[in-house]
C-alpha cells in the first residue's frame, strides 16, 4: 500500500492513502541542534507504520553532485543550508527547524562544536559569526 504526506485546509500534514511514491522528496531545513534527529525519528516510524521505505539523505551540499551522493530516490533530505543557496522547488514540502530562543540556540551550536572540535578560540567571533547565520536561516525560510 503506498502511502503520502499531504497537507489538509489547515496547512498541517497528513497520511493519505494511494499516494504514488514517486513524489518529491520531503526537505528538513534546520539550523543545527534545532532538534532534526527527534523529527527524523519520527517520521522514520511513521514510514514504517505504513509500509513505506524510509530513504534517507544527510547531505549538506545544495548543488546537483547532492544526487550522486544520495542517489535518485531519497524521500527525506537533510540540510542546514549553511550557504544559504538551497532553492525551496515549488513541488517539494519542507519543514523546516529551529529554536526560537536565540541564547539557547546558539548555546547548543556552542557546547555540541566543543564536544566534536574544540571550542572556538574568540567566543565573540563564534557568537557573531553564528549569529549572521541564524538571523539569515530565519529570514530566508520563515519571512
Amino acid at each position: 500500500q503506498e502511502v503520502g504526506v499531504q497537507e489538509d485546509a489547515r496547512n498541517s500534514l497528513v497520511i493519505e492513502d494511494q499516494i504514488p511514491l514517486a513524489q518529491p522528496p520531503l526537505y528538513l531545513v534546520s539550523f543545527p541542534r534545532s532538534g532534526h534527529t527527534l523529527v527524523t525519528k519520527i517520521l522514520e516510524k511513521v514510514f514504517s507504520a505504513h509500509g513505506v521505505p524510509f530513504r534517507y539523505c544527510e547531505n549538506y551540499i545544495n548543488s546537483p553532485e547532492r544526487d550522486a551522493i544520495c542517489g535518485s530516490q531519497p524521500n527525506v533530505i537533510k540540510s542546514h543550508d549553511f550557504d544559504l543557496t538551497l532553492q525551496p522547488a515549488a513541488n517539494s514540502k519542507y519543514v523546516v527547524l529551529y529554536r526560537d530562543e536565540l541564547k539557547l540556540q546558539l548555546e547548543a551550536v556552542y557546547r555540541w562544536l566543543c564536544s566534536k572540535k574544540g571550542c572556538p578560540k574568540s567566543m565573540r567571533t563564534f557568537m557573531d559569526n553564528w549569529h549572521i547565520y541564524y538571523s539569515l536561516f530565519k529570514n530566508k525560510w520563515l519571512d
